[in-house]
């Protein structure tokens, strides 16, 4: 039996915007004299607590600055903010959102964030191109839990079967796959187009 496509689910960071925190580990990188990869290293420790706010953002710079020996917490806040925003619209993914939506499908985003960075998409509008908005901040769940994809698909009124999901990582793209979701692996706007093609 074939089953007919209904809702396209698209990550943000790294997909529907450029990947941001590139910009904030090489901009902390320069502003403290810490290496771009002890700083990933120590961020992703705590994106399972922060993204899920069981620690507030207050805690969470709290966390980052002592683990990275970084006195100057406001300046460390500030950088985590200020060069978030520098991350640009990857305006071939929001081209093909514009076109799903023209076609008749649900478009909504499953992301994982921070309360700091929440507030700078929707400042931003980068949640305007959705219908749904599902983000872990919100919702105390995150990526690659099965739950938020079963959470995502309930609440665009589709079956998970009936939903395209993508993302840049691969263990996201895995996870949603096991729902029972068709899933893709973004790598540019180019290579998604093409693999959109197959499930549209």
């Amino acid at each position: 039996m074939v089953i007919l496509i209904k809702a396209v689910i698209f990550d943000i960071g790294g997909v529907t915007i450029k990947e941001p925190m590139s910009h904030v580990y090489k901009a902390a990188e320069k502003k403290f004299g810490v290496s771009w990869e002890r700083i990933k290293k120590e961020d992703e420790k705590l994106d399972p607590l922060t993204e899920t706010r069981e620690v507030s953002s207050r805690e969470y710079i709290s966390r980052l600055s002592k683990a990275l020996k970084i006195s100057d917490t406001s300046s460390l806040r500030k950088v985590w903010v200020t060069e978030f925003k520098r991350a640009e619209l990857n305006k071939g993914v929001v081209r093909i959102i514009e076109r799903v939506k023209e076609m008749g499908f649900k478009v909504a985003t499953i992301s994982n964030t921070i309360r700091l960075h929440e507030s700078v998409h929707a400042k931003r509008g980068d949640y305007k191109f959705f219908d749904r908005v599902f983000l872990s901040t919100r919702l105390r769940m995150r990526k690659p839990e099965a739950r938020i994809y079963f959470y995502a698909a309930k609440n665009l009124g589709v079956k998970p079967e009936e939903c395209v999901f993508i993302d840049n990582m691969i263990e996201n793209v895995r996870s949603a796959r096991k729902t029972g979701m068709k899933a893709i692996l973004f790598k540019n706007s180019n290579q998604l187009g093409k693999d959109l093609k197959v499930y549209l």
